[in-house]
């Protein structure tokens, strides 16, 4: 069994959206609908992780959230929820949520948060060996580089935002449709690139969209290869998420911007 994740929300696009974008990261997921639900399907199946919303019908996240720390202490929880007040993260922490992500909800910052709340957790309660976060398929790490696509109808200069051998994420904010044919030509400083065909996984307006690689050249294999080990490597990457997301991954984009000559390069030779 790989790293099964529960996400519960009575809204069913919510569930839908969530679901389908943790599937191409390569997590197990099932859903459900309020907190007494989520409930029963935890007596059925072991879980890795949940990410739970707040306001929901027969049982809402507080009362969910209680219930579930006295069946787990460890099971991280990552609360999602509109209600972004202090008063709201307050009582979610107190009663042993491990994270808090406001709606509407940033994909990419919820796959970093799912991913830096694992490692935490896993680690703290030396229940499996730390690296089960990276037994996904193809680890992702963030990234962000110019790079210039083209497909039978769109076509431009974007930048990546996160990249893996399986795919990238662009900052494409044209809605394309699911399937979506697009050529990427991905721009490395000191003049390689990363050349790939890949098809459109998901397009959401404010997260970008995900690209699932089809075709990679063996020099391109290499190169992200050489990233992503770097980049999983970096001191900060370890650090966790939580609350204050905003401000690490503002440091993350600073320190790139700082250092253009980054230690991949070192293993290009």
């Amino acid at each position: 069994m790989g790293i099964r994740i529960l996400v519960i929300d009575d809204m069913p696009a919510i569930t839908m959206l969530m679901s389908e974008y943790l599937t191409d990261q390569g997590y197990e997921v099932i859903t459900a609908e309020n907190g007494q639900e989520a409930l029963e399907l935890m007596e059925l199946t072991p879980i890795s992780l949940i990410i739970c919303d707040v306001m929901m019908p027969k049982m809402g996240g507080f009362e969910f959230i209680e219930k579930c720390r006295k069946l787990s202490s460890h099971i991280p929880i990552i609360v999602v929820s509109a209600k972004s007040g202090s008063n709201t993260r307050s009582i979610v922490s107190e009663l042993g949520a491990n994270g808090f992500l406001e709606k509407p909800i940033n994909l990419e910052i919820l796959s970093r948060l799912v991913t830096s709340t694992l490692a935490s957790q896993l680690k703290k309660h030396n229940i499996i060996p730390p690296d089960i976060v990276n037994q996904r398929a193809h680890q992702r790490v963030p990234f962000f580089c110019e790079a210039h696509f083209q497909g039978e109808s769109v076509s431009g200069v974007t930048v990546t935002t996160s990249i893996s051998r399986g795919g990238c994420n662009l900052e494409i904010h044209t809605v394309l449709a699911v399937g979506t044919l697009l050529l990427v030509k991905i721009k490395l400083h000191p003049g390689h690139t990363i050349t790939a065909v890949g098809s459109v996984c998901y397009s959401i307006p404010k997260s970008g969209v995900g690209l699932r690689f089809l075709s990679l050249d063996e020099e391109s294999e290499k190169l992200i290869d050489s990233i992503v080990g770097t980049i999983a490597n970096m001191e900060l990457f370890d650090l966790e998420y939580r609350d204050h997301t905003g401000k690490l991954i503002d440091t993350f984009v600073n320190k790139f911007d700082q250092e253009p000559n980054f230690a991949y390069q070192e293993k290009l030779a």
